[in-house]
């Protein structure tokens, strides 16, 4: 579990934004990012995504008007339901305030923001999501862990939860998806709970990029 301390900070750094702003980290919500993003359940009717760490980031909003209102060609609109979720209680009060007008519950489509602590199991959310989406969520945590993993290393105790939960939380034949700067993700790769792991290189000319705060180091 993290620390209160940890939690506070998250909403305090919430508390201090602007309540109408979206942070965007590491890539804004553009047309080919998105474009990107839907291919990789493009042969669904039907999906249910998870975003985990969302922020006051637009992406996981965009991407489900995006994957709405652009069905594969011959395809009727999808059926897409998008929870996204975050640690902080402030951010995801300010989401629900910024996007009320949008957040539906109808059987076609729902948006929904709600807390969750990704390295805290939740039996209710196991199998459920066909694509979890992750723009810097991981990230945090290996910026913030001192066990960096490789060979005979543990990853720390917060990573590995957050793994665990990530993989039984997806469906049979669902997709995690990482969005991170880092060249090499190894707490994945070597993760046994994966049937695979690609790697997709995006040309920065075609993107537009966001915050990027923080340096990596113990």
């Amino acid at each position: 579990m993290q620390s209160e301390r940890t939690l506070r900070f998250w909403d305090d750094f919430y508390n201090a934004q602007e309540p109408s702003s979206d942070k965007e980290w590491i890539l804004q919500p553009s047309q080919p990012l998105l474009q990107r993003l839907s291919q990789c359940l493009e042969k669904r009717g039907s999906c249910r995504i998870l975003e985990i760490g969302c922020g006051t980031s637009s992406l996981g909003r965009e991407l489900w008007k995006y994957m709405r209102t652009n069905p594969p060609a011959g395809e009727e609109q999808p059926s897409v339901h998008l929870l996204a979720t975050d640690v902080s209680e402030v951010c995801i009060r300010q989401n629900q305030e910024r996007d009320s007008e949008l957040i539906d519950q109808r059987e076609n489509a729902s948006l929904e923001y709600k807390v969750l602590n990704i390295v805290k199991s939740d039996p209710e959310l196991e199998g459920k999501f066909d694509f979890i989406l992750d723009k810097g969520c991981l990230d945090t945590f290996l910026f913030r862990s001192r066990q960096r993993g490789g060979g005979s290393q543990s990853y720390g105790e917060h990573v590995r939860s957050a793994i665990d939960n990530i993989q039984s939380w997806l469906s049979k034949d669902g997709v995690y998806v990482i969005l991170s700067p880092r060249i090499k993700f190894k707490t994945v790769r070597e993760y046994a709970g994966f049937s695979s792991v690609d790697r997709f290189e995006q040309n920065p000319a075609e993107l537009q990029l966001g915050d990027l705060e923080g340096e990596e180091g113990d």
